[in-house]
């Protein structure tokens, strides 16, 4: 969704980013550019990242490209969700997810990322996926899975050539 406004004090109602009228279930929207990512439940399982692209450059409507199918980032039973999108100041870019394992019950959730490229309307994945955190052992971090750890919505950064990841 959507909410776009000329002034800070009134914000409309939600609009689909991809239609006027469409009213479906996306989950974690990251942008880059012209690329959009999305988590999407699938009719039949989990949810599944997928991409979107405006030619034009983002606005409502504007999406004229969507992936063919979601990208292949393991497929794990859970589903994956919460992409995050990075460019490291080298130039390379970067998908971060989770796999949300907590979602079949799992104590351990799971945090990867793996080299995307986003050129000319396409997204293409590079190299192997990398579990780049799991939950295990963080004793401070807790679930709603009776005596699991979560962690969720990974988001890196870059500063003075160091990498950081947050996470909830």
């Amino acid at each position: 969704l959507v909410i776009s406004s000329s002034s800070s004090t009134f914000w409309p109602s939600a609009r689909s980013i991809f239609c006027a009228s469409c009213s479906w279930s996306y989950w974690r929207f990251s942008f880059l550019n012209s690329a959009l990512f999305f988590s999407d439940s699938q009719p039949s399982g989990p949810r599944r990242v997928g991409w979107a692209w405006a030619a034009g450059g983002p606005a409502v409507g504007g999406w004229n490209r969507t992936a063919p199918t979601h990208l292949d980032l393991g497929n794990s039973d859970a589903g994956e969700i919460d992409q995050h999108i990075f460019r490291a100041a080298n130039g390379s870019t970067y998908i971060v997810w989770k796999t949300d394992d907590n979602s079949l019950q799992k104590k351990i959730t799971r945090i990867w990322a793996q080299e995307i490229i986003i050129a000319d309307g396409t997204v293409r994945l590079v190299g192997p996926r990398v579990q780049i955190l799991d939950s295990s052992g963080m004793w401070w971090v807790t679930s709603f899975v009776q005596g699991g750890s979560l962690v969720e919505g990974p988001e890196i950064v870059e500063h003075g050539g160091w990498f950081y990841l947050f996470f909830a």
